[in-house]
């Protein structure tokens, strides 16, 4: 009996940690010491925007702005308009670890410029997330 109350309990952690909804990260961009990840689960299509969500990992140790801490990657909100070809960048969170682990460092609001949709410049890490999300948001119905 115990036996089955261990598999049991050991398969309903592996469901609840495995979660809905759970970040799907796929690399696209890759850069000296930086790398570059959407959040495929994240990936929502409204009213000809997508929304989503992406990672930047870096392998040093950054000073946040107002030099009160250090981080390793940062998860950023943002949205893009596949037909006009632009992008509006949200809120970020900066990570103490890599891949979005450990402490919040700092929620980092962004500038009008940013939270305005901007043109995707060509060769830039935003091309990079524009393709990528504008490939996923035609592979999925719309919401």
């Amino acid at each position: 009996m115990m036996i089955t109350i261990r598999v049991l309990a050991a398969i309903s952690a592996l469901a609840f940690a495995s979660g809905v909804g759970a970040a799907q990260w796929k690399q696209v961009g890759k850069a000296a010491g930086v790398e570059l990840w959407i959040d495929t689960a994240s990936v929502k299509r409204s009213n000809g925007e997508v929304a989503f969500e992406y990672r930047i990992d870096n392998a040093k140790a950054l000073t946040v702005v107002d030099g009160k801490g250090v981080y390793r990657s940062t998860i950023t909100k943002a949205k893009v308009r596949c037909n006009q070809r632009s992008i509006s960048i949200g809120p970020s969170v900066a990570y103490a670890g890599a891949k979005g682990t450990g402490n919040v460092v700092a929620r980092i609001p962004p500038t009008p410029d940013e939270a305005r949709f901007q043109p995707v410049e060509r060769d830039s890490s935003d091309e990079s997330l524009w393709q990528q999300v504008c490939r996923i948001a035609q592979l999925t119905p719309q919401k």
